[in-house]
C-alpha cells in the first residue's frame, strides 16, 4: 500500500498494466478492474482508457454500474457480461449488453462494443467473477471500509444508504469466491499502487 498522495505509486501500478498488455500482444485484449464499491475502480479504468489509447489500443469501456439489473443484480450482471459480452468480443471483436435505467428501475436499451475496438475494459465489482478462465489481465482494487461507503454515497446519494447492506453482501459473496489475481492495487484517495 501506499500513502494517501502518492501519485507516483499510482502511476506506476497504471504503467504496469499497460506494459503487462504491450507485452502480451494480443490481437483482442481483456482488462478487468474490479473491487468493492467506492475503492476507485472508475477513475483507475478512465486513466487506463486514456493511456492504452495513447498505446494505439481502440479501447470500448464497459462499466458494470450500467449492466447490474438493479440493486440485486450483481450476479447476474456478472453472468451477463461473461456470455454476452465478454466471450463473444474475444471470438469475434463484438459483444452486446444490457442497460439498467437506474432512474426508473427498468432494463434499458442494450448496447454492442463500437467497431473497431481491439481491447475490452471492463469495469465494476464482479467483473472478474465468470472469465477469469480467458486469462485477462486483472486489476483488483481495494480501500478501506469507511472511505469506500464515504465515496459510495458521495457519488450515489441517499439511494446507496438506503441498499448499502443488500449490495454489500452481494459483494461479499463475489470477493470470496475471487481467486489470485496477476495484478493487486491498494486504493486510497487519489492513490494506488501495485502490491506484491
Amino acid at each position: 500500500t501506499t500513502p494517501p498522495g502518492d501519485e507516483a505509486a499510482r502511476r506506476r501500478a497504471l504503467c504496469a498494466v499497460v506494459d503487462r498488455v504491450a507485452l502480451r500482444a494480443r490481437a483482442r485484449e481483456l482488462v478487468l478492474v474490479d473491487g468493492r464499491s467506492g475503492a476507485g475502480k472508475s477513475s483507475l479504468a478512465d486513466d487506463l482508457r486514456d493511456l492504452l489509447d495513447a498505446t494505439g489500443r481502440a479501447v470500448a469501456l464497459v462499466r458494470m454500474d450500467d449492466v447490474y439489473p438493479g440493486w440485486t443484480g450483481l450476479a447476474a450482471a456478472a453472468s451477463e457480461v461473461s456470455t454476452r459480452l465478454v466471450r463473444p468480443f474475444l471470438s469475434t471483436g463484438v459483444g452486446c449488453h444490457g442497460t439498467w435505467d437506474w432512474q426508473q428501475s427498468t432494463p434499458g436499451s442494450p448496447r454492442t462494443t463500437p467497431p473497431g475496438a481491439d481491447l475490452l475494459l471492463l469495469e465494476g465489482c464482479g467483473s472478474s467473477s465468470h472469465v477469469r478462465d480467458l486469462d485477462p489481465v486483472v486489476v483488483w482494487l481495494e480501500a478501506p471500509e469507511a472511505t469506500r461507503l464515504q465515496r459510495a454515497i458521495d457519488r450515489d446519494g441517499p439511494e446507496y444508504a438506503r441498499w448499502a447492506r443488500v449490495w454489500s453482501a452481494q459483494e461479499v459473496d463475489t470477493v470470496a469466491r475471487r481467486q489470485l489475481v496477476p495484478l493487486d492495487v491498494a486504493s486510497h484517495p487519489r492513490t494506488g499502487t501495485a502490491s506484491p
